[in-house]
């Protein structure tokens, strides 16, 4: 499915830039202002989170967004031991986003324009696999109702 080749894709970039962890958020079927937490490989798998997270913004500018502990913008609260994050919207090759990716790392060392770099560089690639993904999936649908 779309959504696993997302995690996978996802799961890639991380390990490429580094990072301790990364989350996926989705957008919602139900609200195209929300996203959904991706919790697993089943598309059902997902938890709502509302409209005021840092990812919901990364979602409605589909600009990169780097940030360290420190930054006005950087959360307060549900952060743990995270020091840095570095969000990236999945974007296809029409404009329509598919995901957001939130990767964080711990410690001193921050992520830099290179990461974003290596990032975008696999988004923008997975985007085209994933257009492409889904016009097959449209054309083997369509083959099967004929």
């Amino acid at each position: 499915s779309v959504v696993h080749v997302l995690s996978e894709l996802a799961s890639c970039i991380s390990s490429a830039v580094s990072a301790d962890g990364y989350r996926l958020y989705l957008p919602d079927a139900a609200d195209d202002n929300n996203l959904c937490l991706y919790l697993g490989f089943e598309a059902n798998e997902c938890q709502r989170i509302g409209k005021a997270l840092l990812p919901c913004l990364v979602a409605k500018t589909k600009e990169p967004m780097r940030l360290s502990r420190g930054d006005p913008n950087f959360p307060t609260k549900g952060i743990g031991d995270v020091d840095h994050l570095l969000l990236e919207p999945i974007v296809q090759p029409d404009g329509a986003l598919v995901a957001v990716l939130e990767m964080w790392r711990s410690g001193e060392s921050g992520f830099h324009e290179e990461d974003e770099e290596i990032a975008t560089s696999y988004l923008v690639w997975g985007g085209i696999a994933l257009h492409y993904a889904r016009l097959y999936m449209s054309m083997s649908k369509t083959k099967e109702t004929i």
